[in-house]
């Protein structure tokens, strides 16, 4: 049995760009390994199809959003192999149900993933900005939007939660 990640359609109001899309939907399926864009449309026969109605761009977009091949949660509860079902709220989130966008997910990578006040930092080794930058472009966002998302320098400990196997840090 899998685990949930719901993924945010919007930037959480604490960030400075609170209520915009976040385009992390269209950035999952360009980062899931099954899926091309190619494959984006058949997807709508499947029994995830109501998502489709809940995008806030058009298929034709697809091409200006980059992949999203990793996910960061707080704590440590994922091990590599799990499986995770990547959902979305239909309405407001904790409030209105869950809708699952693609079958579920193996998880193939796993870091343990730290800020503290002094940086970030990836199984204990502090990352340089550049690394950083990856990160946060292999997660879907931008290094400052990144920030923001973390309320850097506000501590945190959790895992970057991967499904591609090429990426490495």
């Amino acid at each position: 049995m899998s685990k949930v990640i719901t993924f945010s359609r919007v930037f959480p109001a604490y960030h400075t760009r609170k209520g915009e899309p976040t385009y992390f939907v269209e950035a999952l399926f360009k980062g899931f390994p099954e899926y091309s864009a190619d494959e984006y449309t058949p997807l709508k026969s499947q029994p995830w199809k109501d998502i489709f109605s809940l995008l806030p761009v058009a298929i034709g977009k697809l091409s200006e959003i980059g992949p999203k091949y990793h996910t960061i949660r707080s704590g440590k509860r994922w091990k590599v192999g799990d499986k995770f079902s990547p959902r979305v709220w239909s309405g407001k989130p904790y409030q209105s149900k869950q809708i699952a966008i693609a079958p579920d997910i193996e998880i193939k990578k796993l870091w343990d993933f730290e800020i503290k006040k002094n940086g970030f930092y990836i199984n204990d080794l502090p990352i340089s900005p550049d690394k950083l930058c990856d990160v946060a472009e292999h997660d879907g966002l931008d290094y400052f939007d990144f920030q923001c998302w973390f309320q850097y320098p506000k501590p945190f400990s959790g895992q970057i939660i991967c499904w591609d196997e090429s990426i490495e840090y």
